[in-house]
């Protein structure tokens, strides 16, 4: 039996008709422009830590300074992170998971940068590597790498624009900084170090200071295995400190140590913190004209095979008056 129309559907792909071969290849061309012009994601990565041992794990963020909109991620990979935000500028920074973790931040600042670029010698570092202010990141619509999270000792006003960001309560900047402080424990001498051979003969002292340096050679180790620190006379209102190598004899004048720093008011010279089976040294001192008040901790870790002093971090205590912090440094370097 047939029918009076066509059960399929047919359309006429003419030059006239309205749904004609150019047509279509316009109306594609448009959905395709279209689809192109879509914002894609970008990627922030980098390193997070050092946590130290037993803390928690920690919680990655991404603030957005455009949409005040916060991404986060807790990182599924120790010690690196990924997190997929619009493009934009941001600021990065992670804080302590967990029940009961205490309140402390790390953030990408110019000194995270200047710590990459320690490494890489393609990267370049900024101008002020002592700044532990936030720093802000571009990212476009490709992988933003070597966001490191490795700056723990954020200033005031960072850590105090970050507890806005998250809406948490004012934090005790002491607290802050006290808690981020480099340990003994962290930066440990290598065993071989306690086991090595006694120089019979110091070189490489200033004349005044021969006979602190013989005398040191055979007193015992104090510092980083093998190592011994020697008070030398560099004016009549100068101090500075040597370093003695036991295992060679050698006695060199680290830059950081010759002449010391301001002492601090309750004290008569710019105190010292080492101990035997650490690498760390700390300098407590004055911080300076630029920021009265305040009390200084410049942390070094030693270079073993060169004999040198790298500078860790420093961190300018904040808030009361320096003779009220003049004993922080013990507290601030437990192991």
């Amino acid at each position: 039996m047939g029918y009076p129309f066509s059960l399929t559907p047919s359309i006429d792909v003419t030059a006239n008709h309205p749904f004609s071969t150019r047509r279509l290849l316009l109306v594609a061309a448009i959905a395709l422009t279209l689809a192109s012009s879509v914002v894609r994601a970008g990627i922030l990565s980098g390193t997070w830590g050092p946590v130290r041992a037993g803390e928690p794990d920690i919680r990655v963020y991404a603030w957005s300074k455009e949409t005040k909109h916060l991404y986060t991620v807790i990182p599924a990979t120790a010690g690196r992170y990924a997190l997929t935000v619009a493009p934009g500028h941001y600021w990065v920074f992670a804080s302590l998971e967990g029940p009961g973790a205490p309140v402390l931040y790390a953030a990408y600042t110019s000194h995270a940068r200047c710590t990459y670029a320690s490494r890489d010698n393609a990267a370049k570092a900024p101008e002020n590597c002592e700044s532990h202010d936030l720093t802000e990141v571009a990212v476009g619509r490709v992988k933003v790498d070597h966001i490191d999270l490795t700056d723990w000792a954020l200033d005031e006003a960072a850590a105090s624009t970050i507890n806005t960001l998250l809406g948490r309560p004012a934090i005790d900047p002491y607290d802050q900084t006290v808690r981020a402080a480099p340990k003994f424990s962290e930066y440990p001498s290598p065993p071989s170090s306690y086991e090595a051979t006694i120089a019979r003969e110091a070189y490489g002292y200033h004349e005044t200071d021969k006979p602190a340096a013989q005398a040191a050679l055979t007193d015992g180790s104090a510092y980083a295995g093998h190592w011994t620190l020697i008070d030398s006379s560099c004016g009549a209102s100068c101090a500075g400190v040597a370093l003695l190598n036991r295992t060679t004899g050698e006695v060199s004048y680290p830059s950081v140590l010759n002449p010391l720093p301001e002492a601090l008011p309750c004290e008569s010279r710019a105190r010292l913190q080492y101990r035997r089976d650490s690498r760390l040294l700390i300098i407590k001192s004055n911080a300076g004209k630029s920021t009265p008040g305040l009390v200084a901790l410049d942390f070094f870790t030693l270079d073993e095979a060169s004999g040198t002093l790298r500078l860790i971090t420093r961190q300018n205590l904040p808030d009361a008056s320096i003779d009220s912090r003049c004993n922080v440094t013990d507290h601030a370097t437990q192991p």
